[in-house]
C-alpha cells in the first residue's frame, strides 16, 4: 500500500512544479509532475524522510535535473 506523504508546489516562471512524496513498505518514492504531467517516479530505498524532502527541494529550486 503506498501513503502520499507530502505534496510540494511551485510556479517557475511558466512551468508548474509538483512533487509529491509517497511511503511504500518502509521506503519513499517521489512522483514529480511539471504542468500536471508526471515526468519521472524515483525511488528512495534505505533514505529517510529528510533525505527525500532534500532532493524534492533541490530539484525544485532548479539545482538538480531529472535525468532519464
Amino acid at each position: 500500500m503506498t501513503t502520499l506523504v507530502r505534496t510540494f508546489m511551485k510556479e517557475n516562471g511558466n512551468a508548474s512544479l509538483e512533487a509529491q512524496i509517497h511511503e511504500t513498505d518502509m521506503s519513499y518514492s517521489v512522483k514529480y509532475f511539471i504542468n500536471g504531467s508526471q515526468v519521472r517516479e524515483l525511488d528512495f530505498p534505505s533514505k529517510s524522510l529528510q533525505v527525500v524532502e532534500a532532493a524534492v527541494q533541490t530539484w525544485l529550486s532548479g539545482a538538480r535535473a531529472l535525468n532519464g
